[in-house]
């Protein structure tokens, strides 16, 4: 899940700013609006000395500008990964590549190679969602997450989201050996189950946080 970015005021959802907020317990116009930003990410490596043998991981990425820079984390995309390929909704397949990692932010940045491969007929953009800031929540406020649970989006055509709250700001001191970010973190309590990491934490306006 990723935290923001700080050059927020590049991007413009086409929903826009000052877009209305969920309300309690009626999540499905906040989800036809952001889902198509969301976008499931597998990566096939072939281990040497099995030249048959494919291995393919997958996970979540969201999109951040209109013709196809995607945003996910290095354990879905790491540092040197090729055979990258995003799915959209609709049944849209585009190959990507990478772009850069930034292990110390937990950030991987992908390019979609064609992103007219990626369109919906008749459209000449991809739909993006707007990076906010994770310093507007206070403690209760509703967040949600969507991603590729289980492979929900290249298998069902269907963006998985999952609504909770906002439950802390923690401080993370410490590396690990997955990871080495060390700083400010969002506790929640949407769920994420296998296959939404690298994917989006919005809050009640769609906003990127």
């Amino acid at each position: 899940v990723v935290l923001g970015l700080s050059s927020a005021g590049q991007w413009q959802l086409p929903a826009g700013e000052g877009s209305p907020e969920a309300k309690a317990g009626d999540y499905s116009e906040l989800y036809g609006r952001i889902s198509r930003a969301v976008v499931g990410i597998t990566r096939r490596d072939y281990p040497r000395g099995r030249s048959r043998s494919t291995i393919t991981h997958f996970g979540t990425g969201t999109l951040l500008d209109p013709v196809g820079l995607v945003l996910t984390s290095p354990t879905v995309v790491p540092e040197g990964s090729r055979n990258i390929d995003v799915y959209l909704r609709g049944g849209r397949v585009a190959p990507a590549v990478l772009v850069k990692v930034y292990p110390e932010k937990e950030v991987s940045l992908l390019q979609l190679k064609d992103f007219r491969r990626a369109l919906e007929p008749g459209r000449d953009r991809l739909d993006y969602l707007r990076p906010g800031s994770s310093k507007a929540l206070a403690i209760g406020d509703p967040v949600f997450s969507l991603g590729n649970a289980f492979g929900s989006i290249q298998s069902d055509d269907q963006v998985a989201m999952a609504a909770g709250v906002f439950s802390a700001m923690i401080e993370l001191k410490d590396k690990h050996p997955k990871s080495i970010y060390v700083g400010r973190a969002l506790e929640f309590t949407a769920a994420l189950n296998n296959g939404m990491d690298g994917g989006p934490l919005v809050d009640a306006r769609g906003n990127l946080v």
